[in-house]
């Protein structure tokens, strides 16, 4: 997915909410939420501009986005085929998904991808930090995003 760089950065506030995520125990590595993230936005409907706050970045090297490149490739994939919303033509959805080749990608559609990568980041962040400020406030937040979540898929 990010063959062409040696590292992926969060940037400004997304970079101190993946940070956050991190340090409060939800996530072990960045790695992981840059590899749930873009599903999280797309399912969500959330996308997000890249913003420079405070000059704050986060990290992921290379040999870990190597580890989840099949997921990140897999991810986008999902994301081209199913956004009707970014590209109504389903041939060309299509196309994208699946007969484009990395380095063919369109600047248009990665930015699309990246857009869902920090709205994932924001709503991950409201629905698991949230505004508690306690432990038991977390856990009660987390708790109701999880049965909301579970009502939506089960029968």
């Amino acid at each position: 997915m990010y063959e062409k760089i040696t590292e992926y950065r969060f940037c400004g506030s997304h970079a101190k909410r993946a940070n956050q995520l991190k340090e409060l125990g939800f996530f072990s590595r960045l790695v992981d939420i840059l590899a749930v993230a873009p599903i999280v936005g797309f399912e969500n409907a959330r996308t997000s501009e890249r913003n420079r706050e405070d000059d704050v970045e986060a990290k992921v090297f290379l040999a870990q986005l190597n580890d989840v490149n099949d997921k990140l490739e897999l991810c986008y994939k999902t994301i081209m085929l199913l956004d009707c919303e970014h590209e109504p033509d389903e041939e060309s959805r299509f196309r994208k998904a699946f007969q484009t080749t990395p380095d063919q990608r369109a600047d248009e559609d990665l930015e699309r991808f990246e857009s869902y990568v920090r709205g994932g980041v924001d709503f991950l962040f409201e629905k698991l930090v949230g505004s508690g400020n306690t432990q038991m406030d977390r856990l009660i937040e987390l708790q109701d995003y999880l049965e909301g979540f579970a009502s939506r898929y089960s029968n």
